[in-house]
């Protein structure tokens, strides 16, 4: 506590800071401060679980983290052949033309929306990018026809 009050007394030493004044000052004293408070179990720390984890087998319906698209981005597997995992990516942003389907049935995506990108990835490299099943399959499947009626509209194919 200490260290605390120390900050607060050197803070009131001027009536006007930039950012970048209390950043070169709060940087060098933060771990210590939390170490302190964790110390004194004056502060509780929640880590955040890793939101992968390595499976043995990515199916359709799994939902993995991949890096796609130069980021990294959540997918719903489509399908998964000779070595390489399909499928469709999810986006925050409401583009509509870039969005196919607004998210209703799975309360993770819910406000989220399926794109039009429907991508590939290196199984091995999906494996472990795993984060859960999506939970709703009829949800799943309308995206998945919604995706094969999109490409074979803009594609011409009969």
């Amino acid at each position: 506590m200490k260290q605390i009050d120390n900050l607060i007394l050197s803070v009131q030493t001027k009536t006007t800071w930039s950012s970048k004044e209390l950043v070169a000052i709060l940087n060098p004293m933060k771990q210590s401060i939390v170490d302190q408070l964790k110390s004194e179990d004056k502060v509780i720390i929640n880590e955040v679980p890793n939101k992968k984890m390595t499976v043995s087998e990515i199916k359709k319906y799994d939902v993995i983290y991949a890096n796609t698209m130069g980021m990294p981005h959540y997918m719903l597997v489509h399908r998964v052949k000779d070595g390489i995992v399909h499928g469709v990516i999810f986006s925050s942003k409401d583009k509509a033309f870039h969005n196919i389907h607004p998210v209703a049935k799975d309360r993770h995506f819910i406000g989220s929306y399926a794109t039009n990108s429907y991508l590939a990835v290196l199984e091995e490299d999906a494996k472990d990018k795993f984060v859960r099943v999506y939970e709703s399959r009829k949800e799943a499947d309308l995206i998945f026809r919604l995706i094969k009626e999109y490409y074979k509209k803009i594609l011409n194919i009969r």
